[in-house]
């Protein structure tokens, strides 16, 4: 199950920012997860409330925000969404506007930590 290591890294790397930043707790992450990834939103916010037990992040709110794929034709230049079928062979890998299969993936690979939110220590005196 890789969602687990990639929860492990991203409380490890909240928590160091949340450091670093003079936070005591954080309350919220937001996250941005590819369609490509093929990470389980679900699965990854599991993992996430387990690897958070006993840090600083223990009991934030996650927010998972699932990104669909964007191909940019080589040929003519368009970008457009991919639309989601029920299996990864259902997406269609040519572009609307001249058929083109010559495409990249544009957007849809990424795992994204977009914002967290926290509590900063008080200031003595």
């Amino acid at each position: 199950m890789h969602e687990f290591s990639l929860a492990a890294s991203i409380i490890q790397y909240v928590s160091d920012v949340a450091k670093k930043n003079g936070m005591t707790e954080i309350k919220e992450m937001h996250i941005e997860v590819g369609e490509m990834t093929h990470v389980d939103p679900r699965q990854l916010r599991f993992c996430i409330r387990l690897a958070s037990q006993n840090t600083i992040a223990d009991g934030s709110r996650i927010y998972i925000r699932t990104r669909m794929p964007v191909l940019r034709c080589l040929k003519c230049g368009t970008s457009s969404e991919l639309k989601k079928g029920k299996n990864l062979s259902d997406y269609s890998m040519a572009c609307p506007s001249c058929g083109s299969q010559e495409v990249e993936l544009e957007r849809g690979k990424e795992l994204v930590l977009k914002r967290i939110k926290g509590v900063k220590k008080e200031a003595l005196g």
